[in-house]
């Protein structure tokens, strides 16, 4: 991996982290509708939202304090929480993600309902869709989230079969995003499917939710991922697209504004902590300089014609700070003992047989079950 990709990788990492704390989880499933066809899964979703953010101590990063949920809300119950969540926000910029799970509609005017329980279809107008005070406004929720400068993340698992009064290429995706822009750029957006498409109800969850759940439960690896502890919802949104796209079903739709910050969803379960051995070639780098008790200064060119290429190429690993046996000379291109690097080629001084990347201050450490060893216990 380049030096630019691991830094990349720590940056968005550092970021997440230090956003931890600021995050809620609110989280709304509907699927015993009154008036309109019943969802078979959306309970389950919130079993799986819960598993996804909280429940699960391999992934999850966040706690019981964090989660807020509604089950099978009626209108004002769903406007009431919301209310009561934005007025006791203390802190402006707090970063809440928004999910819901349930029947969606629009309105002719091009306006996005979340369905409640007690949801009502026009009787009135052949396919006329939802009774928009029946319902809650996407647009509602958004303001009331901007109005306290919360920033927000929305994670909608609604089917579109409601749409009405829309031309064929008008995206469902895109009309939300026009909602969320309310915050400028610092939104984001997660979406089941597009205009016209009926999100899968099966009796595990909407399969949007089953997929993201996977996506956080397996993972992800390769040479990008494999070092990155915790995903983001951008990470997240790969194997998730991947997934659908690949069993025939209707493609989730992100959406971010430019300036969201990075958003923790769970940790990496394939994550592969970095590590280096002390090899039998870093001894013969240590007794070359050692040169018998009268240390030298060595071009790492004499290093790679003495014992091989690769001591040519992993000298300087020999700096890392766990070990710290070897630095600079009078350039980069020569190496020399550090007083720590005498005393061990003198047999006095035992350093860790591993050593290990911190995922939390991506410093190198020594691994805490190493075993310390000296000179003399490194093998030929």
């Amino acid at each position: 991996m380049s030096k630019a990709t691991n830094r990349q990788i720590q940056n968005q990492v550092s970021e997440a982290r230090q956003n931890l704390g600021m995050m809620t989880i609110f989280a709304v499933a509907v699927s015993d509708y009154q008036y309109i066809r019943r969802l078979r899964g959306a309970e389950q979703d919130l079993v799986k939202i819960r598993q996804i953010f909280v429940d699960n101590p391999a992934t999850s990063l966040y706690s019981e304090e964090q989660l807020i949920t509604l089950s099978n809300p009626t209108s004002s119950e769903l406007r009431r929480a919301v209310l009561e969540f934005t007025e006791s926000r203390g802190a402006r910029g707090d970063i809440v993600i928004f999910y819901f799970s349930g029947h969606g509609s629009v309105l002719g005017g091009g306006e996005f309902l979340l369905c409640t329980t007690d949801s009502r279809p026009n009787q009135r107008i052949d396919g006329g869709g939802i009774l928009s005070t029946s319902s809650v406004l996407f647009r509602d929720i958004v303001h009331s989230f901007s109005s306290v400068d919360i920033r927000p993340i929305f994670i909608i698992d609604a089917c579109f079969s409601g749409t009405i009064g829309l031309s064929d290429d008008f995206q469902i995706g895109q009309m939300m995003q026009n909602e969320a822009f309310t915050f400028g750029n610092t939104y984001g957006l997660l979406c089941s499917s597009s205009s016209e498409a009926e999100s899968k109800d099966t009796p595990e969850g909407g399969l949007f939710t089953i997929r993201l759940h996977e996506a956080a439960e397996n993972g992800m690896s390769g040479n990008f991922y494999k070092n990155k502890p915790l995903l983001t919802l951008n990470d997240i949104a790969i194997p998730l697209v991947e997934s659908l796209s690949r069993d025939g079903y209707p493609l989730s739709r992100l959406f971010f504004g430019p300036q969201l910050p990075q958003i923790g969803i769970s940790k990496n379960i394939q994550y592969q902590l970095e590590f280096e051995y002390f090899p039998p070639m870093y001894r013969q780098i240590i007794e070359l300089i050692w040169n018998n008790g009268e240390p030298t200064e060595m071009h790492i060119e004499e290093l790679g014609r003495r014992i091989g290429r690769g001591a040519y190429s992993n000298h300087s690993k020999l700096s890392l700070p766990p070990w710290g046996l070897l630095q600079d000379g009078q350039s980069r291109s020569h190496g020399i003992l550090t007083e720590r690097g005498i005393l061990f080629s003198q047999g006095v001084f035992a350093i860790p047989r591993r050593v290990i990347k911190d995922p939390e201050s991506w410093e190198w450490i020594a691994d805490p079950e190493s075993e310390m060893v000296f000179i003399s216990d490194i093998g030929d």
